[in-house]
Protein backbone atom coordinates (compact mmCIF):
# COMPACT_ATOMS: atom_id res chain seq x y z
CA UNK A 1 0.00 0.00 0.00
CA UNK A 2 1.34 3.38 -1.01
CA UNK A 3 0.88 6.22 1.48
CA UNK A 4 -1.21 9.26 0.69
CA UNK A 5 0.74 11.08 -1.99
CA UNK A 6 0.70 14.54 -3.52
CA UNK A 7 0.54 15.48 -7.19
CA UNK A 8 1.96 13.32 -10.01
CA UNK A 9 1.97 9.94 -8.35
CA UNK A 10 1.56 6.44 -9.77
CA UNK A 11 1.96 2.85 -8.67
CA UNK A 12 4.95 2.49 -11.03
CA UNK A 13 5.96 5.99 -12.13
CA UNK A 14 4.92 9.45 -11.06
CA UNK A 15 5.61 11.36 -14.28
CA UNK A 16 6.84 10.40 -17.76
CA UNK A 17 8.39 12.95 -20.07
CA UNK A 18 11.05 13.17 -22.79
CA UNK A 19 11.03 11.16 -26.03
CA UNK A 20 10.51 7.42 -26.14
CA UNK A 21 9.96 6.64 -22.47
CA UNK A 22 7.85 3.52 -21.95
CA UNK A 23 6.21 1.51 -19.19
CA UNK A 24 5.30 -1.99 -20.38
CA UNK A 25 3.63 -5.02 -18.81
CA UNK A 26 3.36 -3.57 -15.31
CA UNK A 27 0.49 -3.98 -12.87
CA UNK A 28 -0.96 -2.64 -9.67
CA UNK A 29 -2.61 -5.08 -7.25
CA UNK A 30 -2.59 -2.89 -4.15
CA UNK A 31 -3.77 0.49 -2.95
CA UNK A 32 -2.61 3.83 -4.34
CA UNK A 33 -3.97 6.73 -2.30
CA UNK A 34 -3.47 10.38 -3.16
CA UNK A 35 -4.41 13.90 -2.21
CA UNK A 36 -3.22 15.71 -5.32
CA UNK A 37 -3.80 16.04 -9.05
CA UNK A 38 -2.59 13.37 -11.52
CA UNK A 39 -2.88 10.06 -9.68
CA UNK A 40 -2.72 6.76 -11.57
CA UNK A 41 -2.57 3.07 -10.80
CA UNK A 42 0.48 2.83 -13.09
CA UNK A 43 1.59 6.36 -14.09
CA UNK A 44 0.57 9.66 -12.54
CA UNK A 45 1.07 11.98 -15.51
CA UNK A 46 2.70 12.37 -18.91
CA UNK A 47 3.84 15.49 -20.71
CA UNK A 48 6.41 17.31 -22.75
CA UNK A 49 7.67 14.38 -24.81
CA UNK A 50 6.87 12.36 -27.92
CA UNK A 51 6.54 8.63 -28.30
CA UNK A 52 5.68 8.01 -24.64
CA UNK A 53 4.11 4.54 -24.34
CA UNK A 54 2.16 2.73 -21.62
CA UNK A 55 1.55 -0.78 -22.96
CA UNK A 56 0.16 -4.02 -21.53
CA UNK A 57 -0.50 -2.64 -18.04
CA UNK A 58 -3.29 -3.32 -15.57
CA UNK A 59 -5.00 -2.35 -12.35
CA UNK A 60 -6.22 -5.70 -11.02
CA UNK A 61 -9.46 -6.57 -9.25
CA UNK A 62 -7.65 -5.99 -5.95
CA UNK A 63 -6.15 -2.70 -7.14
CA UNK A 64 -7.56 0.52 -5.74
CA UNK A 65 -6.78 4.07 -6.85
CA UNK A 66 -8.28 6.61 -4.46
CA UNK A 67 -7.95 10.38 -4.62
CA UNK A 68 -9.23 13.01 -2.21
CA UNK A 69 -11.48 15.00 -4.49
CA UNK A 70 -8.78 16.27 -6.84
CA UNK A 71 -8.54 16.11 -10.64
CA UNK A 72 -6.98 13.62 -13.11
CA UNK A 73 -7.39 10.20 -11.50
CA UNK A 74 -7.16 7.00 -13.58
CA UNK A 75 -6.82 3.25 -13.19
CA UNK A 76 -3.78 3.25 -15.49
CA UNK A 77 -2.83 6.89 -16.19
CA UNK A 78 -3.80 9.86 -14.06
CA UNK A 79 -3.71 12.23 -17.00
CA UNK A 80 -1.71 13.73 -19.83
CA UNK A 81 -0.64 17.36 -19.74
CA UNK A 82 0.95 17.84 -23.15
CA UNK A 83 3.10 16.00 -25.65
CA UNK A 84 2.44 12.78 -27.51
CA UNK A 85 1.61 9.61 -25.56
CA UNK A 86 -0.30 6.36 -26.08
CA UNK A 87 -1.97 4.02 -23.60
CA UNK A 88 -2.68 0.67 -25.23
CA UNK A 89 -3.50 -2.95 -24.45
CA UNK A 90 -4.28 -2.09 -20.83
CA UNK A 91 -7.18 -2.72 -18.47
CA UNK A 92 -8.76 -1.85 -15.16
CA UNK A 93 -10.68 -4.38 -13.09
CA UNK A 94 -10.33 -2.57 -9.78
CA UNK A 95 -11.70 0.49 -8.07
CA UNK A 96 -11.01 4.04 -9.22
CA UNK A 97 -12.41 6.62 -6.80
CA UNK A 98 -11.86 10.31 -7.41
CA UNK A 99 -13.65 11.41 -4.24
CA UNK A 100 -16.91 13.34 -3.93
CA UNK A 101 -15.40 16.40 -5.61
CA UNK A 102 -13.15 14.52 -8.01
CA UNK A 103 -13.13 15.58 -11.67
CA UNK A 104 -11.51 13.97 -14.73
CA UNK A 105 -11.79 10.42 -13.39
CA UNK A 106 -11.50 7.41 -15.72
CA UNK A 107 -11.11 3.66 -15.58
CA UNK A 108 -8.10 3.90 -17.89
CA UNK A 109 -7.11 7.59 -17.92
CA UNK A 110 -8.36 10.50 -15.87
CA UNK A 111 -7.81 12.92 -18.70
CA UNK A 112 -6.29 12.88 -22.18
CA UNK A 113 -5.16 15.81 -24.29
CA UNK A 114 -5.16 16.11 -28.06
CA UNK A 115 -1.81 14.34 -28.50
CA UNK A 116 -2.69 11.35 -26.30
CA UNK A 117 -4.26 8.13 -27.59
CA UNK A 118 -6.05 5.38 -25.70
CA UNK A 119 -6.48 2.24 -27.79
CA UNK A 120 -7.24 -1.42 -27.22
CA UNK A 121 -8.16 -0.93 -23.55
CA UNK A 122 -11.04 -2.07 -21.37
CA UNK A 123 -12.58 -1.17 -18.03
CA UNK A 124 -14.45 -3.67 -15.87
CA UNK A 125 -14.07 -1.85 -12.55
CA UNK A 126 -16.00 0.82 -10.69
CA UNK A 127 -15.29 4.48 -11.44
CA UNK A 128 -16.67 7.23 -9.21
CA UNK A 129 -16.18 10.96 -8.67
CA UNK A 130 -18.20 14.16 -8.51
CA UNK A 131 -21.77 13.09 -9.27
CA UNK A 132 -22.63 16.33 -11.06
CA UNK A 133 -19.47 16.41 -13.15
CA UNK A 134 -19.46 15.20 -16.76
CA UNK A 135 -15.82 14.15 -16.66
CA UNK A 136 -16.25 10.84 -14.81
CA UNK A 137 -16.26 8.06 -17.40
CA UNK A 138 -15.37 4.40 -17.78
CA UNK A 139 -12.39 4.89 -20.13
CA UNK A 140 -11.20 8.53 -20.22
CA UNK A 141 -12.75 11.03 -17.83
CA UNK A 142 -11.99 14.14 -19.84
CA UNK A 143 -10.93 14.18 -23.47
CA UNK A 144 -9.90 17.30 -25.33
CA UNK A 145 -9.11 15.44 -28.55
CA UNK A 146 -11.23 13.93 -31.28
CA UNK A 147 -11.04 10.26 -32.23
CA UNK A 148 -8.18 9.58 -29.84
CA UNK A 149 -10.00 6.84 -27.90
CA UNK A 150 -10.31 3.80 -30.16
CA UNK A 151 -11.11 0.09 -29.87
CA UNK A 152 -11.84 0.49 -26.18
CA UNK A 153 -14.69 -1.07 -24.18
CA UNK A 154 -16.29 -0.99 -20.76
CA UNK A 155 -18.63 -3.14 -18.72
CA UNK A 156 -22.27 -2.10 -18.89
CA UNK A 157 -25.74 -3.55 -18.53
CA UNK A 158 -28.54 -3.81 -15.99
CA UNK A 159 -26.23 -5.27 -13.33
CA UNK A 160 -23.76 -2.41 -13.73
CA UNK A 161 -25.40 0.94 -12.89
CA UNK A 162 -23.98 4.06 -14.47
CA UNK A 163 -23.28 5.53 -11.03
CA UNK A 164 -20.41 3.06 -10.64
CA UNK A 165 -19.86 2.08 -14.30
CA UNK A 166 -20.30 5.44 -16.04
CA UNK A 167 -21.11 5.81 -19.71
CA UNK A 168 -18.28 6.84 -22.02
CA UNK A 169 -19.47 8.10 -25.40
CA UNK A 170 -15.99 7.66 -26.89
CA UNK A 171 -15.93 3.91 -26.15
CA UNK A 172 -18.36 0.99 -26.37
CA UNK A 173 -20.29 -0.54 -23.48
CA UNK A 174 -20.65 -4.32 -23.55
CA UNK A 175 -22.35 -6.97 -21.44
CA UNK A 176 -20.18 -9.00 -19.05
CA UNK A 177 -20.52 -12.24 -21.03
CA UNK A 178 -19.01 -10.61 -24.11
CA UNK A 179 -15.67 -10.02 -22.38
CA UNK A 180 -14.87 -13.75 -22.33
CA UNK A 181 -15.22 -14.36 -26.07
CA UNK A 182 -12.96 -14.38 -29.09
CA UNK A 183 -14.90 -11.35 -30.34
CA UNK A 184 -13.66 -9.25 -27.42
CA UNK A 185 -10.02 -10.10 -28.15
CA UNK A 186 -10.60 -9.41 -31.85
CA UNK A 187 -12.09 -6.00 -31.08
CA UNK A 188 -9.36 -5.00 -28.63
CA UNK A 189 -6.73 -5.94 -31.22
CA UNK A 190 -8.15 -3.25 -33.49
CA UNK A 191 -10.62 -5.67 -35.09
CA UNK A 192 -7.79 -7.98 -36.11
CA UNK A 193 -6.82 -11.49 -34.99
CA UNK A 194 -3.54 -10.15 -33.65
CA UNK A 195 -1.29 -7.13 -33.64
CA UNK A 196 2.03 -6.63 -35.39
CA UNK A 197 4.78 -9.22 -34.89
CA UNK A 198 6.64 -8.53 -31.66
CA UNK A 199 3.75 -6.50 -30.23
CA UNK A 200 1.45 -7.37 -27.37
CA UNK A 201 -1.81 -8.93 -28.54
CA UNK A 202 -5.03 -9.81 -26.79
CA UNK A 203 -6.13 -13.44 -26.59
CA UNK A 204 -8.85 -15.19 -24.59
CA UNK A 205 -9.96 -18.19 -22.64
CA UNK A 206 -13.59 -18.90 -21.81
CA UNK A 207 -14.79 -16.15 -19.43
CA UNK A 208 -11.34 -14.59 -19.34
CA UNK A 209 -9.64 -12.12 -21.63
CA UNK A 210 -5.99 -11.31 -21.19
CA UNK A 211 -2.77 -10.24 -22.85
Amino acid sequence: EFPKAGAYFGGIAGYLTETGNAVTECGNTGTVTGAGDYLGGIVGGTGGGTGIVIDGCYNSSTGTVTNAGKTQTGGILGGSISGNAIVRNSYNQGKVAGGTGGTSVGGIAGGVTTGTQVTGCYNAGTVTGASSEGTVKSIAGSNSGSGNVTYSYYLSGSSYPSGSYPVDDNATGVEEAAFGTWGAAFALNGKKLGQAAGSISWTYQLSLIHI
